[in-house]
């Protein structure tokens, strides 16, 4: 969700109020509409997207992660594809741990009405903006 409605300058600025000794470096290694196998590949491979290039995150060795779960992504909502989203995040984790890389995690719902709307860089028409539950 970050990657298609916003930047981390707020966040910064948030985190810089709560802790105004710490020098905080924050990196964006989100990706629009990704699954959590995409996810785990970002941790050991180098990623290109239109916007941006991104180094293995074990390569970048960050002392903190947050990480989205990944929702909305599935490829089919069944039982057997929700055991591997959330097998692979497992994977994600484990991965991170073994690197003594400490692991949050932030969980987007979605509303249901008037997505994104007045969100800048975002241009979805008012169709696309009303998501129904």
């Amino acid at each position: 969700m970050i990657d298609t409605l916003g930047d981390l300058g707020n966040l910064k600025q948030d985190v810089s109020q709560f802790y105004p000794k710490v020098e905080f470096n924050l990196l964006n290694y989100g990706v629009g509409s990704t699954k959590p196998t995409d996810g785990l590949a970002r941790l050991t491979t180098n990623t290109t997207t239109p916007t941006k290039q991104l180094q293995p995150l074990l390569i970048v060795k960050p002392d903190i992660v947050v990480i989205e779960t990944f929702p909305y992504n599935h490829e089919k909502n069944t039982p057997e594809d929700i055991a591997v989203h959330y097998q692979k995040i497992a994977e994600i984790v484990n991965t991170l741990s073994r690197s003594n890389i400490k692991v949050m995690f932030l969980a987007t719902i979605a509303p249901t009405k008037n997505y994104a709307k007045g969100t800048p860089g975002i241009l979805w028409d008012e169709n696309r903006q009303r998501l129904e539950a």
